[in-house]
């Protein structure tokens, strides 16, 4: 991904999409995500301040609950 261009493809995105990311991270930029966000219209942006590139791993806790609460919105809006 990050030696691609996706940016024509990002703006084709229609569905809700939450964007999370590690501030710290070394192999994408968090500058990536923030782009990332501006192409992909209605979508959001969820920084972890105490993570790399391993969210999942790093703050694990949080990332579920995050994950779980987008989804949760997600269902809600779709009911």
């Amino acid at each position: 991904m990050r030696d691609r261009d996706l940016t024509k493809e990002m703006g084709k995105i229609t569905i809700p999409t939450r964007i999370y990311h590690g501030v710290h991270d070394k192999v994408l930029s968090y500058s990536w995500a923030e782009s990332m966000h501006k192409l992909i219209k209605g979508s959001t942006i969820v920084g972890f301040e105490n993570s790399g590139h391993a969210i999942y791993w790093d703050e694990r806790d949080r990332f579920a609950d995050e994950l779980e609460k987008f989804v949760a919105e997600a269902w809600a809006k779709a009911a």
